[in-house]
């Protein structure tokens, strides 16, 4: 993609009050190459506000990620880290409780947000099932500390639906497709009948 066009973009993202960030598999290729360092610069470089650290694609020991989310604050930049594998078969290998703590130390760490990965398709992955609905236990202990600053990947309406009426409105989502933001926010605002009432 054009510079160009990417600085301006980030800049409209910018003007409109909304921390522009690449996403987090960029950054794992970038650990991976030993570019970390150039990839944080070129970030800012672009107009970029924020990273996203995660290693869904890859593998990062605990104290190199602890340093990769320091390295990213001390930069000046808004810090989304992401628990959780893109491959439902390592995905599934995590327990609740792992996931838990990893949560817990990525916010000890300086992480502003943390994601619940459930990638586009939002089945059989995260706190999902085959079908996309969502495992009410495994929910109930990640909601355990909070949800304030959790992201929960839900691109299907009734993975939206079930969170916003379980966690409220302000209930953080993410993964959402660009054609599907207003009927988010409808969802968000009563005006359809799976929450008319119900907020």
């Amino acid at each position: 993609m054009d510079r160009e066009l990417i600085e301006k973009k980030t800049a409209m993202y910018r003007e409109a009050g909304v921390i522009p960030y690449p996403g987090g598999t960029l950054l794992e290729v970038a650990l991976l190459n030993g570019q970390f360092s150039e990839f944080l610069k070129e970030t800012q470089a672009l107009g970029f506000g924020g990273v996203e650290v995660s290693d869904g694609s890859t593998n990062i020991s605990a104290s190199n990620r602890k340093q990769v989310i320091q390295q990213a604050k001390d930069a000046g930049l808004f810090v989304i880290s992401e628990v959780g594998k893109k491959d439902p078969k390592l995905d599934h290998k995590l327990s609740i409780h792992e996931r838990l703590m990893q949560i817990q130390t990525d916010l000890r760490n300086g992480a502003n947000y943390v994601i619940i990965e459930a990638r586009e398709a939002g089945k059989n992955i995260g706190i999902y099932d085959a079908d996309g609905n969502i495992i009410e236990n495994e929910l109930q202990e990640l909601a355990k500390g909070g949800t304030d600053r959790l992201i929960f990947e839900a691109p299907l309406k009734s993975q939206q639906v079930a969170l916003i009426r379980q966690f409220g409105v302000g209930i953080n989502l993410g993964n959402i497709a660009s054609n599907e933001v207003t009927a988010l926010e409808t969802l968000r605002r009563g005006l359809r009948g799976d929450t008319v009432g119900q907020l």
